[in-house]
């Protein structure tokens, strides 16, 4: 079963003028759910999300502490896309092999946990890790604007560090430009004998 992990983000001029803390988020015990109905193939507006052709490498394979370059969130293509996070609006991302992703901040190479310092950080699962030899952190757009998904996958990652390898694990983070809403959906994932055993799951700006 996939695992699905959604964390729903209002982004009404109300909530934003009092979004300055990352608790503003849960609300109510609603606002995050989970299932195992999760689908790494469609997003939650039904779109078909195929990471096997037309996608941007961000990080290559066998590569270890390797942060990609500040990325458009669009990717280039088609109308600038707005994720609106804890207030602010951004524009531009990017990701590491250690399964963080950052906004408007390119991520660095020994990020391993949450909170990031002040950088806004998502993670569906990080900690020291490593693409791969037979993977990627790789990235699409899907759907229409202004209603379009960015779909930031970790293809075969190895779970965690350790001597080049084929990978273990495959998990994506979604972000939903209109809705605010963050979506982590967990495909197989494996660890192998190294350590560490403690992976960060959730976000975080400045320290909370």
């Amino acid at each position: 079963m996939r695992k699905l992990l959604l964390l729903l983000v209002a982004v009404s001029a109300a909530f934003i003028s009092f979004s300055q803390s990352t608790v503003n988020y849960l609300p109510t015990p609603t606002t995050v759910t989970t299932g195992n109905n999760g689908s790494l193939a469609a997003n939650m507006n039904s779109n078909a999300i195929d990471m096997t052709t037309g996608t941007s490498t961000l990080v290559a394979a066998g590569l270890d502490d390797a942060p990609s370059s500040l990325t458009n969130l669009n990717l280039s293509s088609g109308n600038t896309f707005d994720f609106f996070f804890m207030g602010a609006r951004y524009t531009q991302f990017g990701v590491s092999d250690n399964g963080i992703l950052t906004l408007g901040v390119a991520t660095g190479s020994t990020v391993y946990a949450l909170p990031n310092s002040t950088v806004p950080t998502i993670s569906a699962f990080a900690n020291d890790m490593r693409t791969g030899t037979d993977g990627k952190v790789e990235a699409k757009v899907v759907g229409t604007y202004p209603n379009r998904t960015l779909v930031v996958q970790w293809t075969n990652n190895m779970i965690p560090f350790n001597t080049a390898a084929a990978g273990t694990g495959t998990w994506q983070v979604r972000l939903y430009e209109s809705t605010g809403a963050i979506e982590y959906v967990y495909g197989t994932m494996n660890t192998n004998a190294a350590t560490p055993a403690l992976y960060y799951v959730g976000f975080s700006n400045n320290t909370t």
